[in-house]
């Protein structure tokens, strides 16, 4: 299986707003700690009291106050600076090239590189998606040994290169996917409650009960899941069918489908034939553009009124959405998940916090109200 690797570094930007606040970090680190030593001297030593009757001494210089002694340094001290001249480097991995959603991810990593005066930001992915593939390229970026790297972290195959990664000394930092709860290794866990990315059971629950203003109780719905095996997806899957089953669905009124993977041509000839042998098909639900883009297409092609909706933006969704042929599709923030990862991972290496704050960028629905503004978005690469 060929593979492909596209380091991209950026860096030396200027965003004063983030100069600013990286700087306030800085006080704010450096003043932890530095209390002084309580039995230190005064600053001024007292007058000593002149003798009774005695004729008044001439005037003396008051004695410069002495230096402070340098606090003891203990094991647990943190270094909050970079040497000079030394750039932060830092490594993205991404799971697929050439997606419109990986592509997102990639122009976030490359903006905070862009905005941060002394980091430079590499950003690799493989050709082809397979969990062998991504675990591969994350044991490539902990081989460069940078200062941190972002993973992408959906299993437990990528368990033993994230902790070879930290018993070197590399600071780690999850983003959009972050099970590892059941890690045996306590570092694991950690990252995995600190991360950057969607809650993607809650941004489920919220497209699907949305989407219940454009089908009822007892229409017959198929779920097309690209990735049946990936626990992200069926975390998905299962958030849709409980609000559709508390909403009054009865589970034979719900169709989950297996679709071949994150190809969109094989994609779409399974979900023309369904709707084909399916007519009563009163409404479709997918979670990636590899899944609803080839539903809207084939939808279009059989001439189909069934509502659809998905997750992520491309071309032919914004038209659909326009022309009504895709009614909602929900946009996870790629650009902000690894924007906001690249400059938690700096912090952790330039400040030494342990933990930064845990960031969900939160969800974007995409409707006929909203499109324009959103397709503009899309074009700049923000939105997708």
């Amino acid at each position: 299986m060929s593979q492909t690797t596209r380091p991209l570094s950026r860096r030396r930007g200027g965003l004063s707003l983030l100069v600013a606040l990286l700087a306030v970090f800085a006080l704010l680190a450096a003043s932890c700690g530095d209390d002084g030593d309580a039995d230190a001297a005064p600053a001024v030593p007292p007058e000593p009291a002149a003798a009774p009757e005695a004729e008044p001494a001439a005037p003396e210089e008051t004695p410069a106050a002495p230096e402070p002694a340098p606090a003891a340094e203990t094991e647990e001290a943190v270094d909050l600076t970079q040497a000079d001249g030394e750039a932060i480097e830092i490594w993205v991995v991404g799971s697929v090239l050439n997606n419109p959603f990986w592509d997102l991810i990639q122009n976030g990593s490359l903006a905070a590189g862009e905005a941060l005066a002394d980091a430079n930001v590499t950003y690799i992915a493989p050709e082809d998606f397979s969990l062998a593939n991504v675990n591969e390229f994350i044991v490539t970026a902990v081989a460069a040994e940078p200062h941190a790297i972002l993973v992408d972290y959906r299993t437990a195959e990528y368990e033993a290169a994230v902790i070879d990664a930290l018993d070197k000394g590399i600071e780690v930092q999850f983003y959009n996917n972050y099970v590892g709860k059941d890690s045996d290794d306590p570092r694991v866990r950690r990252l995995s409650g600190t991360p950057v990315g969607l809650d993607k059971a809650a941004a489920a629950r919220r497209s699907a009960e949305l989407y219940l203003d454009h089908v009822s109780p007892g229409d017959q719905l198929v779920l097309f899941n690209s990735l049946p095996d990936s626990p992200e997806h069926l975390e998905i899957q299962n958030a849709y069918v409980q609000v559709f089953t508390d909403a009054g669905w009865s589970e034979s009124d719900l169709d989950v489908v297996a679709l071949p993977g994150l190809d969109p041509a094989p994609n779409f000839e399974v979900i023309k034939t369904y709707l084909a042998a399916n007519p009563g098909t009163q409404g479709i639900v997918t979670w990636d553009t590899t899944s609803g883009t080839p539903a809207a297409q084939a939808k279009a092609d059989a001439g189909s009124d069934v509502p659809l909706v998905m997750w992520n933006l491309d071309q032919t969704v914004i038209a659909g959405v326009k022309d009504g042929n895709v009614q909602l599709s929900l946009t996870q923030q790629p650009f902000l998940q690894t924007f906001y990862g690249v400059i938690s991972a700096y912090i952790k290496v330039k400040f030494g916090f342990i933990d930064p704050p845990v960031i969900d960028p939160g969800t974007l629905m995409v409707t006929a109200d909203n499109v324009d503004e959103v397709e503009a978005l899309f074009e700049a690469g923000y939105a997708g």
